[in-house]
């Protein structure tokens, strides 16, 4: 919509935005402004006992991730920057 003269300014999430430079590095688009905290993602599950044992592996997973490197490689990959830490 910027591109187009639509409107002059959208608002967006880093992670929408870092893909679509990814993809179009020559656009002339920048970010004018940040939020000072980062948004928070989750993963939803089904409450209860029957996913009690997927939630514990999908946390382990993700955590051995981070610890080993992994999550902020495919952040970079597919996000363009490593959006595993705060700011």
């Amino acid at each position: 919509m910027v591109k187009n003269k639509q409107v002059q300014a959208t608002i967006n999430a880093s992670t929408s935005f870092g893909d679509y430079m990814k993809h179009r590095p020559d656009e002339p688009l920048k970010i004018a402004a940040t939020k000072g905290k980062a948004t928070e993602y989750a993963i939803p599950l089904k409450k209860g006992a029957d996913n009690a044992s997927l939630k514990k592996a999908v946390d382990n997973a993700l955590q051995e991730m981070k610890n080993d490197g992994t999550l902020s490689k495919l952040s970079v990959k597919y996000f363009g920057s490593d959006l595993t830490t705060p700011n």
